[in-house]
């Protein structure tokens, strides 16, 4: 899963999980090397969001006092955000013509579907948000927190909600990579894969600007499904 507001944000580092995940296929071949896959998996999507350290900004802002201060945000929580998905792919498949015993070789490229049944935000860690009021000495600041009347405030997080997410998603999907025959009906196959979401996950009515952890707003992008791994599979043939 991921999302180019938070992994730009200079206050964050934001990076996408592999989730344990699987599903059944059936496969329609038409010939020797070109066939259909069709198939249903679960599947889990994941990203987590960190926000840590202490940083000022350095943009001057006046408090209700019209006192200058330069902004200060502690920070020190996690967000994670957890996808939930039966998935549903239709594949064009090809096999490589090889002329090897134990050994094929093939890609599949197509469209999955994704049918979103759990979506959850988890939010855990603590937050401050401060002043730094310049002296009369350079590099030298009073820091003020926990006062309300000037707006300073700390909070701590401890929450799981749902996040408004669309419930059918859809993205190109690519894997390419060989099996290993060990029967004449069974065969293990190993393949990189990659997906790639197409639509924006998120409910249309929450696609609000994206805010940093100075208040400092940007338009909102696009959050997408992606995902990348190694799957396993023990084919029947």
């Amino acid at each position: 899963m991921s999302n180019h507001n938070r992994s730009s944000d200079v206050y964050a580092i934001s990076r996408s999980n592999i989730g344990i995940n699987a599903g059944l296929s059936y496969v329609k071949y038409f010939g020797k090397i070109f066939g259909i896959e069709v198939g249903i998996e679960y599947n889990n999507f994941k990203n987590t969001t960190e926000y840590r350290g202490s940083y000022r900004s350095d943009k001057i802002v006046f408090d209700p006092n019209w006192q200058a201060f330069f902004p200060v945000a502690e920070c020190n929580y996690t967000e994670i955000r957890k996808v939930q998905t039966i998935d549903i792919p239709i594949l064009f498949k090809i096999n490589v013509p090889v002329d090897y015993e134990h050994i094929d070789f093939f890609m599949n490229v197509g469209i999955k579907s994704n049918i979103v049944f759990e979506s959850k935000l988890i939010r855990n860690g603590t937050f401050a948000y401060k002043g730094a009021y310049p002296t009369q000495y350079e590099n030298v600041f009073i820091e003020v927190e926990n006062d309300d009347d000037l707006g300073f405030y700390s909070k701590e997080y401890k929450s799981t909600v749902d996040m408004p997410t669309q419930i059918f998603n859809y993205g190109v999907y690519v894997n390419g990579g060989f099996k290993f025959k060990i029967t004449n009906d069974y065969w293990i196959s190993f393949s990189p894969y990659y997906f790639f979401g197409l639509n924006d996950i998120t409910k249309k009515d929450y696609r609000g600007d994206y805010v940093n952890v100075f208040n400092e707003a940007t338009p909102y992008k696009l959050t997408r499904l992606v995902q990348g791994g190694l799957k396993l599979g023990l084919v029947i043939q």
